[in-house]
């Protein structure tokens, strides 16, 4: 048999199999849905009890470790051939960082999360002005440098194996340095890329799930039809055809230009909102915001406190949560991010994905979260304190009621939620061809239909089923060996520096 008939059956056995896997974990899901939901929230509950500093430690050394090789010598070294320029306009780039990641997640939770914080902290008096300073704080934790640090870790050492040498874009490959010559090698690298299969489908389905649930939400709002699960399918169906045709368009065009769209209309969004204000007062929580985020920072990656069972329950279900998430994606994000990367300096690279979307952030919470708790504060009897506690995925339509024009901030905020979530799930059926392609940063338009199909058609039967929750839960609970396996990359991806790079470099 030749190498390209071997390959084939390769591929297709890792497409398969991740298939059969992934459709297995989604049809228990469905099927039996409470028992579901049930078992991987205990298994999670387990993970995040017992071993938070895990996740508190790896998540922490990739910020260490990023910013060590952006400052050192290595940081002159490109994510490509010697003397390839970036393939992507500085604009664009971030406009695709931006949009295959959060842009969902910053329209959902941008003004519920200070404010449920606020409401509910763990240590700090509820409802007070030093809760709301907290609230800010912890919100810049969960959406700054550290899930930034995550996509950037994967997409680092994937642009540097992938595109200067040469490796697959795979997963396996961050683990190339000490598998190299191993016996073992081909079975813990097919293993690690079927795992990684896995994790990305039921990250991504369940994550399809919820914004469509978002958006049937959001046309409610705005044109008062019925939140069920007819408009839900019109929804899913709607965005599916779209995501699949700029999927097969391909990254520089499709992907790139939709990225484009959502990036300049979501700067024109949040400008909209920072004039309405209260301008003086988004400013000045802006700037207390940051400087006790930065003041905390080493505090805060590292905090666990086992003698305070409230404030453990808490951050084991936001702050571990959130790190969990962000790894479910991180195998996901990070492989996008190395493919849109290509010609660019390890330092411009690590202060490009962890500098410049989180100041955009840290500006878009500000505006947003303290603009809600403007409007809260002092305020007992305020609407948003009881949809914040009671319908997380009204909080924004319920927040635009009290701003002029509301409709045309509805419908801009719909037309966001379809155009973040569609670059997620084109770049994600991308990835995903990628991955079953023995990553291959050109898979065929034929697996790219076939994945975005998988994933569309998995959110709506775990939505019909009451599954998303579960789904869910299973990704992080899935992502957890994740943290593990980033560790023995971190080493390797050291090991090939040192032995390679370094003697170039003197």
């Amino acid at each position: 048999m030749n190498n390209n008939s071997a390959d084939k059956k390769q591929n297709n056995m890792v497409c398969y199999v991740s298939m059969f896997l992934s459709l297995a974990v989604i049809i228990v899901g469905v099927l039996y849905p409470e028992e579901f939901i049930s078992r991987m929230t205990g298994l999670f509950d387990i993970l995040s009890k017992d071993f938070n500093w895990i996740y508190l430690g790896v998540v922490t050394g990739y910020v260490v470790f990023l910013l060590y090789l952006a400052l050192s010598k290595f940081g002159s070294i490109k994510l490509g051939p010697d003397g390839c320029e970036p393939e992507f306009s500085l604009y664009s780039w971030i406009a695709m960082l931006f949009s295959i990641s959060l842009g969902v997640g910053i329209i959902f939770f941008g003004v519920q999360e200070p404010l449920y914080h606020y409401l509910n902290s763990p240590r700090i008096t509820p409802d007070t002005p030093e809760a709301a300073v907290w609230s800010m704080r912890i919100m810049y934790l969960h959406w700054g440098i550290h899930p930034w640090a995550v996509y950037a870790f994967t997409g680092l050492g994937l642009g540097y194996f992938s595109m200067k040498r040469g490796l697959p874009l795979l997963i396996s490959s961050l683990l190339e340095p000490i598998l190299r010559g191993k016996s073992y090698r081909k079975f813990v690298e097919t293993s690690v890329d079927m795992w990684i299969m896995v994790l990305t489908v039921t990250g991504l389905a369940s994550a399809f799930g919820m914004a469509c649930s978002q958006i049937t939400s959001g046309v409610h709002y705005a044109l008062g039809v019925p939140n069920n699960f007819t408009v839900y399918i019109i929804v899913n169906i709607f965005m599916s055809i779209i995501y699949i045709a700029t999927a097969v368009s391909g990254v520089d065009k499709g992907i790139k230009i939709v990225s484009d769209i959502n990036l300049t209309l979501a700067l024109f969004f949040l400008a909209a909102m920072f004039c309405l204000g209260p301008t003086t007062k988004i400013i000045q929580i802006m700037f207390s915001s940051l400087s006790s985020y930065l003041q905390n920072f080493i505090g805060d990656s590292l905090l666990m406190d086992p003698f305070d069972e409230k404030f453990s329950q808490w951050h084991q279900w936001w702050t571990v949560f959130y790190w969990a998430w962000w790894c479910s994606w991180g195998a996901f994000c990070g492989i996008f991010i190395a493919r849109i990367s290509k010609g660019r300096t390890i330092r411009e690279f690590v202060f490009g994905v962890m500098g410049i979307p989180p100041i955009i952030l840290f500006i878009w919470f500000s505006t947003f979260g303290g603009s809600g708790l403007e409007l809260i504060m002092g305020n007992v009897n305020h609407i948003l304190r009881q949809v914040v506690m009671n319908d997380p995925t009204s909080v924004t339509f319920e927040f635009l009621k009290f701003r002029p024009l509301t409709h045309l901030w509805y419908w801009i905020v719909i037309f966001l939620l379809f155009t973040f979530q569609i670059t997620s799930a084109n770049s994600g059926a991308w990835v995903m061809a990628t991955l079953s392609s023995n990553g291959t940063v050109n898979p065929t338009k034929r697996r790219i239909i076939i994945w975005s199909i998988v994933m569309s058609s998995t959110a709506a039967i775990i939505y019909k089923s009451g599954g998303i929750k579960g789904l869910q839960m299973a990704a992080l609970c899935v992502a957890f060996p994740y943290l593990i396996l980033t560790a023995f990359a971190i080493y390797a991806m050291m090991k090939e520096f040192v032995e390679v790079e370094a003697p170039k470099l003197k």
